[in-house]
């Protein structure tokens, strides 16, 4: 990863109730993660946020009406994105239609409902098991990468047995998230010093594998809220052009 980069990818895990209530979690979500995020990208044009599924944004809209047309140019912008399927299901318990819907009411309601707006990477973090169909599924949807975890750490080609694929993604053990927020908590000489033995881990699996040194580093844990890491991230920047 000498002259390569690397990507912070901040998030907000949600369950449509874990903390506490449906009503509660909604409010929440809405009012301490989705307007904060939209406020710090009006004032840092650099700044990125991600939500995971579409009940999220429907949610939003109905409340926030107003702040339609913010939302669709954050999404333009490829600065506020929302993930490609209605929900996190678990695809065991799900029946095939079930999972069909997912799109249906994920990137199919995002491109008739948000002009200009498109999403082909679908989240599903924190579910026990995966279904052999989902790739199909999604690859038949136009949805062609797939964000997880709780699997062994890297990129792959995951296939259905028709032959579908998406490119998956995982970081690893779904702690990881977690601990990734203390790596950037201080300044950018701490966070490097925290990061770059994770780095040296990955760097050879990229290597054998012709991958491109772009290395994801994912900061999401149960309704964690939006901070701005601009300084920490300007001053390894800055150290990085020494």
């Amino acid at each position: 990863f000498r002259n390569g980069t690397i990507h912070i990818i901040q998030s907000s895990h949600q369950d449509i109730a874990w903390m506490d209530t449906p009503e509660y979690c909604r409010t929440e979500r809405i009012e301490d993660i989705i307007i904060p995020a939209l406020d710090i990208m009006r004032e840092d044009p650099n700044f990125t946020f991600e939500m995971e599924q579409t009940l999220n944004l429907m949610e939003f809209l109905e409340a926030h009406p107003e702040r339609r047309d913010e939302v669709i140019e954050r999404y333009k912008e490829g600065r506020f994105v929302w993930g490609a399927t209605y929900n996190q299901p678990y695809e065991g318990l799900a029946s095939g239609e079930q999972l069909v819907r997912q799109a249906y009411y994920g990137r199919k309601w995002i491109r008739e409902n948000l002009p200009g707006c498109d999403d082909r990477t679908a989240n599903n973090v924190d579910v026990p098991g995966r279904t052999m169909q989902m790739p199909q599924i999604l690859a038949k949807s136009g949805i062609r990468n797939l964000f997880v975890s709780r699997m062994r750490e890297g990129l792959y080609d995951w296939y259905s047995p028709d032959g579908s694929s998406v490119l998956t993604y995982t970081p690893g053990n779904y702690g990881w998230a977690t601990l990734m927020w203390k790596f950037f908590e201080k300044d950018a000489v701490t966070a490097f010093e925290r990061l770059h033995p994770r780095s040296r881990l990955w760097s050879d699996y990229f290597r054998s594998r012709h991958i491109p040194p772009h290395y994801a580093v994912l900061m999401s844990c149960d309704a964690t809220k939006p901070v701005n890491f601009a300084p920490v991230i300007d001053e390894w920047n800055r150290i990085a052009e020494l």
